[in-house]
């Protein structure tokens, strides 16, 4: 949008970008304290609504970077804002596609044969977790 003034701007990016900080801090400690206090149905529906919580201010966050860096790109030049955003977003790409790819073959029983209870890999999950 057409800013009134740069003070505006900055502080639009500013509070865009920290919300993603204040809500990434604030759902899991809500999500632990309903463990202690809610049942099963209580705590998936409060994870629920945190991961939309989460996603909805990361998007914001990413926007509100995107517009500073748009706004500054001349400026900051020198600093190749453009390749390190597109490393940083193929880094999340990636990432998210080897979770998918990893609860497939978790789901498909392909980490069986390396279960090995004398090492304390004692599921499929827990390896699942440490190949990602």
């Amino acid at each position: 949008p057409p800013w009134k003034s740069a003070k505006q701007m900055l502080r639009v990016c500013t509070l865009g970008t920290l919300s993603y900080v204040f809500v990434g801090v604030v759902v899991p400690v809500v999500v632990l304290i309903s463990r202690l206090f809610l049942d099963r149905s209580g705590v998936a529906h409060i994870m629920q609504v945190g991961k939309i919580l989460l996603g909805v201010s990361s998007m914001l966050a990413i926007n509100s970077l995107f517009e500073l860096a748009h706004i500054f790109l001349v400026d900051l030049q020198d600093f190749s804002p453009l390749s390190k955003f597109i490393s940083v977003k193929m880094v999340i790409f990636f990432t998210f596609w080897q979770g998918l790819v990893l609860a497939g073959l978790e789901n498909g029983g392909f980490f069986r044969s390396f279960l090995d209870a004398r090492h304390s890999w004692n599921t499929q999950a827990q390896i699942a977790q440490a190949v990602q």
